[in-house]
């Protein structure tokens, strides 16, 4: 067997190098495989591993990340209420379309969250920047995403939906590679931008025993073009959010725990 060898590296020059470059190629695929495999992993839970939160409650019929069923804006204040919760905060997410004046339209992620808030950070952002989100139709966006957005930066001018967008910061390490970019803004306006054009109301009936059982229904409003831009509504119980991030209060662990 060592006479096979020595004769393959020494005296068959051109099949060592055959298989030399064979190996280097081998080892390149799999070191580049396993770079983009843990690039896609990070990135979908970024922004999860940036919040300090110690729980994410969601639906219990939650596939990932950004395929849930929603919750209630009840849940959030019921979760203040459990023992051993020291904080709890709503997220809400949904689909829009970025419009830009002359270029495509781009479908985002709306995220909406409280700008006062301590469980949800949205990346690498300019503390200034959250205060901002507070006005009405501001938003910030990850900087990775300006081209596919098609603006330049702070200060630039969009629409989501029929809604008018300001940019008013930039963040970075938040965009997953396999999703729609991420736009950031407060409650009120999130929930303007998911919904826009559409109204709720809240059908409740009678059940036998007492029970009642309420249902949202949403209908498509009635828009016209020359009508003014209104402020965001309030919020109110029956908005729709998607998770309920939670801080436990110091000395309580929750070894188990349920999706409502």
């Amino acid at each position: 067997m060592a006479s096979i060898a020595r004769k393959n590296l020494l005296e068959d020059i051109p099949r060592f190098l055959v298989a030399q470059a064979g190996i280097m190629f081998a080892v390149s695929l799999v070191t580049i495989q396993t770079g983009i495999l843990k690039g896609f992993t990070r990135s979908t839970v970024q922004l999860i591993e940036n919040s300090p939160a110690d729980i994410w409650v969601a639906s219990q019929e939650m596939l990932h990340l950004e395929l849930t069923k929603p919750l209630l804006l009840e849940y959030a204040l019921l979760a203040k209420q459990v023992e051993g919760v020291d904080r709890a905060e709503p997220l809400m997410r949904g689909i829009a379309q970025w419009n830009v004046p002359g270029a495509e339209l781009t479908p985002v992620k709306v995220f909406g969250f409280d700008p006062e808030g301590q469980l949800f950070l949205p990346g690498k952002v300019n503390p200034s920047s959250l205060p901002a989100i507070k006005e009405p139709y501001t938003a910030i966006v990850d900087a990775s995403n300006l081209d596919s957005l098609h603006v330049l930066g702070v200060g630039d001018r969009a629409e989501i939906g029929s809604l008018p967008v300001r940019l008013v910061g930039l963040t970075k390490e938040t965009q997953s590679i396999v999703s729609s970019p991420f736009v950031f803004t407060s409650l009120k306006t999130a929930n303007s931008y998911i919904n826009a054009g559409v109204t709720s109301k809240l059908n409740c009936k009678l059940l036998p025993e007492d029970d009642i059982k309420c249902v949202t229904v949403y209908e498509q409003e009635e828009t016209s073009e020359t009508s003014e831009i209104s402020p965001p509504k309030p919020l109110n119980l029956t908005d729709q959010i998607v998770y309920v991030l939670i801080r436990a209060k110091p000395g309580r662990i929750y070894r188990h725990s349920r999706g409502g």
